[in-house]
Order: C-alpha cells, then sequence, then structure tokens
C-alpha cells in the first residue's frame, strides 16, 4: 500500500484513513477526542503492570465488546 494511502484526508470534522480493505474507516473527531480524554485524563498515566494499564485494557476491550461510547 503507498504511503499515500496511509494519511488520513479531513472532511467535516471527520477522519478518514484508508484501511486497504476496500474502503475508508470513518473516525469521528468528537468520538476520537472522547477515548483520548478518558484515557489520558479520567484512567491517567498507564505503564505496564499498573492499575492505570489494566483499566486503560478494560476501556479499550469494553468499546469492543460495545459496552462503552
Amino acid at each position: 500500500m503507498p504511503d499515500e494511502a496511509l494519511d488520513p484526508v479531513r472532511r467535516r470534522g471527520v477522519i478518514y484513513r484508508a484501511t486497504g480493505r476496500g474502503g475508508p474507516l470513518r473516525v469521528g473527531r468528537d468520538r476520537l477526542w472522547n477515548h483520548l480524554k478518558t484515557l489520558c485524563e479520567e484512567i491517567g498515566p498507564r505503564l505496564s503492570g499498573t492499575a492505570g494499564d489494566a483499566r486503560a485494557v478494560e476501556y479499550i476491550v469494553a468499546h469492543f465488546r460495545g459496552t462503552c461510547q
């Protein structure tokens, strides 16, 4: 895949990135920002093996299982 395909393209507050699987991956800016705020502000430092690391793993697992926004 050419490097240009990996560069994000911004349109109307949404980031599109080539997935290499037949189309772009749509990422909402506000949704992404909320995930960053949760990880950085609410969970905090996430060094390997710490409580913050475990909380971040739980948060991401919940996201992919569809139980968090």
